[in-house]
């Protein structure tokens, strides 16, 4: 199966890479380490994580890292053009993710390559089928008024027009279906509380179980109780 890591063997010791989603900072810090003697960018929205991941991993270990606080829709940035710009599990957040590629695509130089994956169409179908089922139901449907989860899951033929604007030749645009399993109920739950979180919040505390439970007997497969498709559209595109 295809993995985002496989952009990696794409860089040289002398790339200069952004990061766009940065979080915490893992990744920018394994990155850092294919690219000795290049520099790499992770730059994220939430200044807490930006933070964290300074703390984590520090000029005096990764000479060639540093994270700034930026958000991908309005990205502006003094360095020169990145080699690579790469995200993961980012723009899925943002209502269009492709209008963010004009965006990232200024800060490549020509010839650069754009590697980012984000939850793509189909992701969760199942979750979200239950979900929407449950948020209807005579018992849930007063906690969800007006509700609007904020997930954007688009196809790849959405984005031919998003990459076009922003001086993209796509070299692949792909559907990545990734199926994982949970080892037990608990850890299935919080996993979906965490992924799902939109719908969980507007459960109050002393009826979670309730709606867990209801969840469960509506998410019944025969592929097994415990086990869920993410669904990841991948990109990787050259500046032209």
């Amino acid at each position: 199966m295809m993995e985002f890591q496989e952009c990696f063997e794409q860089f040289t010791p002398e790339s200069r890479v952004l990061d766009v989603g940065c979080g915490i900072g893992d990744l920018s810090a394994e990155m850092s380490k294919r690219v000795p003697l290049g520099t790499v960018l992770g730059v994220d929205n939430s200044y807490k994580e930006t933070v964290q991941a300074s703390r984590r991993f520090p000029r005096a270990k990764y000479p060639n890292l540093r994270f700034q606080t930026a958000d991908a829709r309005t990205l502006r940035l003094k360095e020169e053009p990145f080699d690579f710009v790469v995200s993961r599990a980012c723009l899925h957040f943002i209502q269009w993710p492709g209008t963010t590629f004009p965006v990232m695509a200024r800060h490549l130089r020509k010839g650069g390559c754009l590697h980012v994956w984000f939850l793509g169409k189909g992701n969760g179908e199942h979750i979200h089928k239950c979900l929407r089922k449950l948020a209807v139901q005579a018992q849930w449907k007063d906690y969800f008024g007006g509700f609007q989860p904020n997930y954007y899951f688009v196809s790849p033929r959405s984005c031919d027009p998003w990459l076009s604007a922003a001086h993209l030749r796509k070299n692949r645009v792909d559907l990545v279906d990734q199926p994982i399993d949970f080892p037990s109920r608990e850890i299935f739950l919080q996993w979906l509380q965490w992924g799902w979180r939109a719908y969980w919040e507007r459960i109050p505390a002393f009826r979670q179980e309730e709606f867990n439970q209801d969840f469960l007997k509506l998410y019944a497969s025969p592929e097994g109780p415990y086990r869920a498709h993410l669904v990841w559209l991948a990109i990787d595109a050259t500046k032209f």
